[in-house]
């Protein structure tokens, strides 16, 4: 059984109010909540990320923190006209030094928009409104569907709706459809993570949905940006009731690692089962390399790190109680060994003050000093963390850990970019 993470959050936190820009509303640097305060390991890092919730408008942050843990600030409120919510939460930066983004709920259409934010002035631009209703000009679908933006060798940004591959052109911003998703054409409905670029320069991606029927489990495609050709390269079937060990339903981001091959994340079966699997370039050799048991909440997709893939699972792991939501895991998967292990464990269930950070949400980042960071739901102030993992040494780390909501600071961090 899949379970909406976000949900029942997301119902009881959005509002409708005005967006604000912020001016370092909390810069929390030895207040408590920057453990490492006098770790300067990744200072020289510059990481920015969007919050969930919280802000002036109770509707998330855009947040910047260096890679140590420091100079934490909210420097944007969403609200219910500028869009709300970012599911996902990542950026991706353009040549002309802007982040792009995208926001899940709020706007005109209730749908979502499309935005960029310049981090030397901290100026906010809504580009365009999302419609789930369909009556936009541009025929773009609802955004939720939990994905970020991919900035691509051409130079354009790329990005996924519910039924839409678009692409912005960072120099005058222009937004134009490439591909319609359809159910009984090639897959339907790209469901969390981004697009990602392969080695010979096309963009991939999963559809959650369809392919040769709309019964169908869902499909692997490219995107040509030289000639716009979309191509079905792998098809999920549904199987017989979802019963019989037949992976389906593929979810987050597809990655291709050095051995050319791509790996991603699919549902297996029935039951609460999911599975890491293995595609050559060209979409003719499948492979289950990795079956998951009670561990279906994935954050979006794996990252390479030496020779081993590393992930996050939200929920689930040593530390799970049955019953409850929260606790989660950091796994590699070694690509010569083919073994997995639990690298951290995430402790607790969320809604509990605890030490460690609860429910990991988004997606591993390689920084620039070869560290991988990420954020949880939960931690110490119920609030959410910011930590980092060293894949040489297999440590890990808290850098920042998000106040009580006393505080008027976003909260419930997404993703982070580093600038």
């Amino acid at each position: 059984m899949k379970i909406n993470k976000y949900l029942v959050i997301i119902l009881i936190l959005l509002s409708c109010k005005k967006a604000t820009n912020l001016t370092n509303t909390s810069t929390n640097q030895n207040n408590g909540n920057n453990p490492l305060a006098t770790d300067t390991i990744g200072h020289s890092i510059q990481f920015w990320g969007m919050n969930l919730s919280g802000g002036l408008n109770d509707s998330g942050t855009i947040f910047k923190i260096n890679g140590d843990g420091s100079g934490y600030a909210d420097v944007y409120s969403f609200s219910s006209s500028s869009g709300n919510s970012p599911l996902n939460g990542g950026f991706c930066k353009a040549p002309n030094g802007k982040l792009y983004g995208k926001t899940d709920f709020g706007g005109l259409y209730h749908s979502g928009t499309i935005f960029s934010i310049d981090p030397g002035t901290n100026t906010f631009k809504k580009l365009f409104e999302l419609n789930s209703l369909l009556s936009n000009p541009l025929n773009l679908m609802s955004g939720a569907n939990e994905s970020s933006l991919l900035l691509a060798s051409d130079n354009n940004i790329y990005g996924t709706t519910v039924n839409t591959l678009f692409k912005i052109d960072p120099s005058n911003d222009n937004i134009s459809i490439v591909h319609n998703f359809d159910s009984l054409k090639g897959g339907f409905g790209p469901l969390g993570g981004r697009l990602f670029q392969g080695n010979d320069n096309k963009l991939y991606g999963m559809c959650e949905l369809g392919g040769w029927s709309w019964l169908a489990g869902g499909t692997i495609f490219s995107f040509d940006l030289l000639n716009s050709d979309f191509k079905v390269i792998y098809q999920f079937d549904l199987g017989s009731g979802t019963t019989d060990g037949i992976p389906w339903d593929p979810f987050g981001s597809l990655y291709q690692a050095t051995d050319n091959n791509f790996y991603g994340f699919s549902y297996f079966g029935g039951g609460d089962s999911c599975d890491l699997f293995r595609l050559n370039s060209i979409g003719t050799a499948f492979t289950v390399v990795k079956i998951f048991d009670n561990l279906v909440d994935l954050s979006t997709g794996v990252i390479q790190a030496n020779n081993k893939l590393y992930g996050l699972f939200t929920n689930g792991g040593p530390n799970y109680i049955v019953g409850q939501t929260g606790a989660g895991i950091l796994f590699s998967y070694d690509l010569g060994s083919n073994s997995y292990n639990i690298e951290h464990a995430f402790g607790g269930n969320l809604g509990q003050n605890i030490t460690d950070g609860v429910t990991p949400v988004g997606t591993l980042t390689k920084a620039s000093n070869n560290l991988l960071y990420s954020v949880t739901r939960g931690g110490p102030n119920g609030t959410g963390t910011i930590f980092r993992f060293d894949p040489a040494s297999s440590s890990y780390k808290i850098i920042y850990s998000f106040p009580a909501l006393t505080s008027k600071q976003g909260f419930y961090p997404q993703n982070l970019t580093e600038y």
